[in-house]
């Protein structure tokens, strides 16, 4: 943002004592974007950035683990071969050695899932709150194409799957910018999920606010080709960028770091793309300080921040000009509004995008007005810089569980499952052979002929053996690891809508689905204050963006016609906040509003047309715009055609439509 440039038909009479008023201060950071080719600081930025990355290896590697056992990969921990020392192979291959099959039971799926079910089944909506009282309209018009937004880009699709890797990592990371949308032709807001395990952050965070974030990055693996797409502005830029991916150093490097790693190595190295066609682009965010002036100006009212060597320069000439403005229109110099500065230094994010070479394809100051870089952060619980998710706390159970099953099997497997044991000497004495007796003894109506001799009984000659598999302990073990993994995630009988016993009163069952929701209450409420900030931000970049009048009639009919036109001009002064309130988008509340409506509908205490735009009846919008056309029909002098009405009600619910030819039955009788 610039001074103000008075001109000759600005009255500056008016401003001469403005500086003396206290108005609202609206401070804005718009310095111009620097363009640096220092490739050694480039290297040195990497350099930092690929020491936070190696300090959350371990972090990664858990998250890692956790998502192994949800997706079923629970016997891949890796252990060292006790037949070869020093060499290491996975739990499931030495089990496998041991002629057993490494069974598991995956507990850890069927509660997440169970998790991700209640978050689902209690949606929540974002509304914009303007500071300022007055502003209603516009509050709800910022609501209005804040859930157009949001809409487009199906933010409840995202964030599920953004929750499920958050209560596997305790990581939850979305990026919002603003771009083309070539499916749509239209530029909008874009929201995505980023991979945790290809972002990078400083590592000394704190605040679970994530104020004291300092640095914030990815890196993405494209094809030349889409490097060009991106960056190259003119022919150029596309001659500079393939100068940087086809010099010798970049490829032959690559090409030495493949020779010299394994699959899991190139997986956890930050220099080397996954994929040996693919080129590897780092976007940083890091903040930067630097000196700036705030000038004031009281024919504005606000602040404007400047930097660069010519800032002080040029308060200096727009003085001058003011000056000889104020000296034409009879002010002395003491009364002309004149621009006054303070020097300070000023904290502001600087993004870099670099290859891995420390060349800069991109580089400036954050193009956002809201001054941050694009992500939303959040890592829980953050307690003593540690970060973990909820999958990470049943993995012990789910262990012992799988245990347990492996050594049930082994024990089934040990024991006697219908050996038959026959007596030798009998055997000869009847000259029977073993094969005919085993074949008889299986066979439909076999018989087996035996010459018992004095004092023998049949028990005593062929007896069949099930042996018994001392399982009892072993399977009250295995009892108590599910209980204590459906304790420890919250995720008991009650809250999985399992049948109660016998006897439980509904009030108690109901008790203890809540109190079972307790456990993760922490987790879906750390969540949603994600959300929260991420639909300020979203907020922040559709007030610089949109600059262009848009009908963004997608919410519903809750909001009128003059609100689902988004006007740039009414929302771009006003301050806003975001509320995260529960929906009212769910069945049951839908049920509730339609039965309540229904009912003041029946006592007449409201009328047809207020019924039909406040209920979620599937023929209301139909009949409502058949109902306003017969009115104005009838305002003209014709009839209205009651039977079209009650034919935009026939694909309704049956009841609702007999309620509502009843009630207009009685309008007719009544008119």
């Amino acid at each position: 943002m610039s001074i103000r440039k008075v001109t000759d038909e600005i009255n500056l009479r008016r401003y001469s004592r403005a500086a003396q008023i206290k108005g609202k201060i609206n401070l804005s950071n718009s310095v111009p974007a620097k363009s640096l080719d220092d490739t050694g600081d480039n290297l040195l930025l990497l350099q930092r950035c690929e020491n936070y990355w190696n300090a959350l290896s371990t972090f990664r590697a858990r998250a890692m683990r956790s998502f192994k056992y949800y997706r079923g990969e629970q016997w891949s921990d890796a252990m060292e071969d006790p037949e070869n020392a020093g060499q290491f192979i996975t739990e499931g291959e030495w089990i496998a050695r041991q002629g057993q099959v490494p069974l598991k039971n995956n507990q850890i799926r069927q509660l997440i899932n169970n998790i991700i079910g209640q978050y689902r089944s209690a949606p929540t909506k974002t509304i914009a709150v303007a500071r300022a009282k007055e502003k209603a309209k516009e509050q709800e018009m910022m609501t209005n194409a804040l859930q157009y937004a949001l809409g487009i880009n199906m933010t409840n699709e995202l964030d599920a799957r953004m929750f499920e890797s958050f209560l596997m990592s305790g990581h939850a990371s979305q990026k919002i910018r603003f771009k083309n949308w070539k499916e749509r032709n239209i530029d909008d807001l874009f929201i995505e999920n980023t991979n945790l395990f290809n972002q990078f952050w400083n590592t000394n965070i704190s605040d679970p606010r994530m104020h004291d974030l300092k640095l914030i990055g990815e890196f993405h693996d494209y094809s030349v080709d889409e490097i060009i797409t991106i960056y190259a502005k003119t022919r150029a830029d596309e001659k500079r960028i393939l100068e940087y991916y086809s010099s010798p150093s970049n490829t032959s490097d690559l090409s030495d770091m493949a020779q010299r790693m394994d699959r899991r190595q190139l997986m956890n190295n930050f220099l080397t793309p996954n994929d040996m066609d693919k080129r590897r682009v780092y976007e940083i965010y890091a903040i930067r300080t630097d000196w700036r002036i705030k000038v004031w100006d009281p024919t504005a009212l606000s602040f404007t921040i400047l930097s660069g060597k010519g800032a002080e320069s040029e308060v200096k000439r727009e003085n001058e000009n003011r000056l000889r403005i104020g000296a034409q229109q009879g002010l002395s110099p003491e009364e002309t509004p004149l621009l006054t500065f303070t020097e300070f230094k000023e904290p502001y994010w600087y993004c870099k995008h670099l290859t891995s070479s420390g060349q800069a394809l991109w580089e400036g100051e954050t193009p956002y007005a809201h001054e941050e870089h694009p992500y939303i952060l959040m890592l829980h619980p953050l307690l003593n810089h540690e970060v973990w998710g909820l999958v990470e706390d049943i993995i012990d159970q789910q262990r012992a569980i799988n245990r347990s099953m492996i050594m049930m099997d082994m024990m089934i497997g040990a024991s006697a499952k219908g050996v038959l044991v026959v007596d030798e000497e009998a055997v000869n004495a009847n000259k029977m052979d073993l094969a005919e007796i085993a074949s008889a003894w299986t066979a439909h109506n076999g018989v087996v002929t035996i010459k018992l001799t004095k004092g023998q009984n049949i028990d005593s000659v062929i007896k069949q053996f099930n042996g018994q598999a001392h399982m009892a302990g072993l399977s009250e073990y295995l009892q108590v690891q599910m209980n204590l993994i459906q304790q420890i995630s919250g995720v008991g009988p009650s809250i999985q809508g399992q049948r109660a016993p016998s006897g439980t009163p509904a009030s108690l069952y109901a008790q203890e689905s809540q109190n079972a929701s307790m456990n993760t209450m922490d987790k879906v409420k750390s969540f949603n204050s994600f959300i929260q900030r991420r639909d300020l931000k979203a907020m922040k970049v559709i007030k610089q963006f949109y600059k262009e009048e848009r009908y963004l009639a997608v919410t519903g009919k809750t909001y009128t016609d003059a609100i689902k036109v988004y006007e740039p001009k009414l929302v771009q002064d006003v301050e806003f906040d975001t509320v995260l309130t529960q929906s009212v988008d769910t069945p049951v509340y839908r049920n509730a509003i339609d039965s309540l409506l229904m009912d003041l509908l029946k006592s007449q205490m409201i009328n047809l047309k207020m019924f039909l735009k406040n209920t979620s009846l599937p023929f209301a919008e139909q009949m409502l715009q058949q109902i306003e056309q017969e009115e104005e029909k009838a305002a003209q002098g014709g009839t209205p055609d009651m039977a079209a009405i009650q034919q935009a009600a026939g694909q309704g619910d049956p009841k609702a439509v007999e309620l509502l030819q009843k009630m207009m039955g009685g309008q007719q009788n009544a008119a």
